[in-house]
């Protein structure tokens, strides 16, 4: 179950483990996360733990130890839909594939973090073998600018929304922005209001020159938040703005080079 390695270095005493580490500089380098070190303990010493404790299968799954996960339920010890989970977030594809033939949960979390994390394995092998996927794939593999996953997600028919879009410019990925513009993703004003409010010219930019809307809460969300930058592009480019007396005298306490600019600009 466990490699002869693995196992011998459990056995080793602090001052031998470090010798390991350092003389022969890491021939070969061993982690010894905490779900070893329980299941190695329980093997060594002949008995088992009477708590089925989550957490041992949950660390296993996270650092892709196969052997312990495998070891763990020969055990009897417990796992749950976090596991599926843990594996697609951390790209361990083999974890995976055994918790799926071994009949452990998913749910539309695991395609959600494999999207997330650009995992495009771990994700091809959970929508193949049935899991489940919503327009929060999409959402996730936009968000982090993953554009494999963004794109095998829509060749493959996962849903998608304008939410798609406007995290995409919250986040200034400008890749899977465009990417879902241009194959149908729908977009309204709020692409660019995230994209002000967030600070991103390049989303706002690219936006406003392939026909988004814009209008004056855009200069607004950009002025409130103090985002300079996608306030000058969004004046400069036409969009229209809306400055009461309590919004320039929130701005002066709050935002003075917002105010400064506000003020030069107020009248044209």
């Amino acid at each position: 179950m466990f490699s002869l390695i693995k196992l011998s270095y459990f056995a080793c005493n602090d001052e031998e483990k470090e010798w390991y580490n350092t003389v022969p500089k890491f021939i070969k380098k061993v982690y010894l996360r905490p779900c070893c070190r329980f299941l190695l303990g329980t093997t060594t010493e002949r008995e088992k733990n009477s708590i089925l404790d989550l957490s041992i299968c949950a660390s296993a799954a996270e650092h892709g130890h196969l052997d312990c996960l495998m070891y763990a339920r020969h055990l009897g010890l417990e796992w749950d839909i976090s596991i599926c989970n843990l594996a697609a977030q951390n790209d361990h594809l083999d974890i995976l594939k055994y918790a799926h033939e071994q009949g452990c949960a998913w749910d539309l979390n695991t395609c959600k973090y494999a999207a997330a994390r650009g995992h495009i394995n771990t994700l091809k092998y959970a929508h193949e073998h049935g899991c489940p996927w919503d327009e929060g794939t999409c959402e996730a593999a936009s968000a982090f600018g993953q554009i494999n996953t963004l794109k095998y997600a829509h060749e493959q028919g996962c849903p998608w929304s304008i939410d798609t879009c406007k995290i995409a410019s919250a986040n200034g990925q400008l890749n899977t922005l465009k990417y879902a513009h241009e194959n149908g993703c729908p977009w309204d004003k709020g692409i660019c209001e995230m994209a002000a409010v967030s600070g991103h010219i390049n989303t706002l930019r690219y936006a406003h020159e392939n026909g988004c809307e814009w209008s004056a809460s855009t200069t607004e969300l950009a002025i409130l938040s103090g985002k300079l930058g996608t306030l000058r592009y969004a004046f400069e480019n036409g969009c229209p703005w809306n400055l009461d007396a309590a919004t320039l005298s929130y701005l002066s306490a709050i935002h003075p080079e917002i105010y400064t600019y506000a003020l030069a600009n107020l009248n044209k």
